[in-house]
């Protein structure tokens, strides 16, 4: 998971993510990758998916959702 900005993506480093994440492809890795919006304004949404790479990893614990995504359903999660 990477929380994205802008420092470190000006001058040669605008494309290190883009290289990194090309070179996951053939080992099978991924990149969550999330601004501080994600994480002020969908919350919820981040921590779901999160959560779903991690059940694929063979994590076992259950999603614990908060008052604010109670309600929502795990499609609602993704799109958050």
């Amino acid at each position: 998971m990477e929380l994205d900005g802008r420092a470190g993506h000006e001058g040669v480093g605008r494309f290190r993510d883009m290289d990194r994440d090309n070179r996951h492809v053939f080992v099978n890795a991924r990149t969550l990758r999330y601004g501080s919006y994600d994480l002020v304004a969908r919350p919820c949404g981040v921590a779901f998916q999160v959560y779903r790479v991690l059940l694929e990893q063979g994590y076992l614990e259950v999603f614990l959702r908060c008052r604010r995504c109670n309600a929502a359903t795990e499609a609602d999660l993704f799109l958050a």
